[in-house]
């Protein structure tokens, strides 16, 4: 094959390319300058740094910040721990492997939304099985989805429940592939389960570790199925993410713009998350 021709096969991939990602993009950044209504889409009104100025203004917007950070921060952290804690448990049973993978995978064919219907049902507070359980027990059960501080940590816990599956799965492949010499070694030394885990497992594990937290990172940014189900951001902003400011601000605002300027901000904050997990995962494999 001509090396001319070789780099025309690159251009249906370049053209979707420039016509998927970067000219979206484009236009996303575009808006940022401008006003525009959803309703008069055909008058754009160019306002300089006006979107820009209004996010240093908006004091619903810094609640946003502050609950997607609590958002991503605990589902990121629970999610790792327990499919890690899953992964060992099952990557040590000699019978029904297969079995409890299977069951522990179910949460991930299940859709955002389709599961916050799910635990709506059980978070109810007339009828949902928690309350009821409370109730049975002599205790008055909360509400689950309107209690201002309980919203938010309600729906963390659905994203946590759909998220386990995918670190789970992730980390027991990187516990059946480590080499089984360290591990016979630190037997014969006597070494308890836990200082083999903490010693051994786990900072072989690290690079794996890594990237599973960068993508469930970018996974809780862009969870919209979850918050959407659940609460819509309430009560009264306590439980809105980013992800869903941006979608009200678009279709219950009409302002594009704006919901494009919080949109980049997004996106950039989730590049600068991603570029510093990379340089971590870089620094790991060379000193290894």
């Amino acid at each position: 094959m001509k090396p001319r021709f070789r780099y025309l096969t690159l251009v249906p991939a370049l053209v979707l390319v420039l016509g998927v990602v970067l000219y979206p993009f484009g236009f996303m950044i575009w808006m940022v300058f401008h006003r525009i209504s959803l309703v008069a889409m055909s008058e754009p009104r160019f306002i300089g740094l006006g979107n820009l100025a209004k996010v240093l203004s908006d004091a619903q917007l810094a609640m946003t910040f502050r609950n997607t950070a609590l958002f991503v921060g605990e589902s990121v952290i629970m999610n790792l721990l327990l499919g890690f804690l899953l992964a060992l448990l099952v990557n040590r049973m000699r019978w029904g492997k297969l079995i409890f993978r299977s069951i522990f995978l179910l949460p991930m064919m299940i859709a955002p939304l389709a599961a916050s219907v799910i635990w709506k049902l059980l978070y109810d507070p007339a009828q949902g099985v928690f309350n009821r359980t409370l109730i049975s027990l002599g205790l008055s059960g909360p509400d689950w989805l309107g209690g201002y501080h309980l919203a938010l940590q309600s729906t963390i816990a659905v994203d946590v429940w759909l998220g386990v599956p995918f670190g789970f799965v992730v980390l027991l492949g990187g516990l059946e592939s480590l080499p089984v010499e360290p591990f016979e070694s630190a037997k014969i030394d006597g070494a308890s389960a836990w200082q083999t885990v903490r010693r051994i497992t786990i900072p072989m594990m690290r690079p794996l570790l890594l990237i599973a937290v960068t993508f469930r990172i970018v996974w809780s940014f862009r969870n919209f199925g979850v918050i959407y189900g659940l609460t819509q951001g309430g009560p009264a902003g306590a439980s809105e993410t980013m992800i869903f400011r941006v979608w009200r601000v678009a279709f219950a605002d009409l302002d594009l713009g704006y919901a494009a300027t919080i949109a980049l901000l997004m996106a950039a904050l989730i590049l600068f998350i991603t570029i510093l997990f990379v340089i971590g995962l870089s620094r790991q494999s060379t000193t290894s």
